[in-house]
């Protein structure tokens, strides 16, 4: 048998607010941008070989492997994907296209 490997993981999940009330366009757009915020924060703390994703239909699961410095790396993280959401939202014209996520966090060792 193979040897096992343990990684520490701190995850990051994020569920889109009201994702089934709305038309598959903008279920399509909102996916779409999401997933646009989340790789521009990811980019912006460099950690793009350190993230696994699982998407989960209304949302995702964000897993940072490996990454203790700095300690509370996943919740600013989730705080800065809720600033570029927010900036996102404050330039969309188009409320159908607005959207908000509940997020939690977790760390695992």
């Amino acid at each position: 048998m193979g040897t096992v490997k343990t990684v520490d993981a701190k995850y990051v999940f994020l569920d889109i607010v009201k994702y089934s009330k709305r038309h598959v366009e903008a279920q399509c757009d909102i996916i779409g941008n999401l997933n646009n915020i989340v790789k521009n924060t990811i980019t912006s703390f460099e950690l793009e070989d350190k993230v696994k994703y699982l998407p989960t239909g209304d949302g995702m699961c964000i897993a940072i492997l490996n990454t203790n410095d700095p300690f509370d790396i996943h919740i600013q993280v989730a705080l800065k994907i809720l600033e570029n959401l927010q900036e996102y939202n404050d330039f969309q014209q188009d409320s159908a296209r607005k959207f908000e996520v509940r997020g939690w966090h977790k760390w695992e060792y």
